[in-house]
């Protein structure tokens, strides 16, 4: 779980129970992952986690209207 926490902040794909999760990794606790997606914040439970990976270069969010 060590190199997992070294994703926080990134666009990390998350697959758990069959089912694959995208966005930015905002947390990850000993009951949790928690990601924050377009839709809003999505928290899966750690034990059905099978992988976190970095994404493939494609962004989950929309651009910042803040960033220019």
């Amino acid at each position: 779980m060590a190199e997992w926490n070294k994703l926080t902040g990134k666009e990390v794909d998350v697959v758990a129970s069959g089912i694959s999760y995208t966005g930015t990794l905002v947390e990850i606790n000993e009951m949790s992952v928690i990601l924050r997606a377009p839709t809003g914040y999505r928290e899966v439970a750690l034990e059905k986690v099978v992988s976190i990976e970095p994404a493939l270069s494609r962004s989950s969010l929309p651009p910042s209207p803040l960033s220019r």
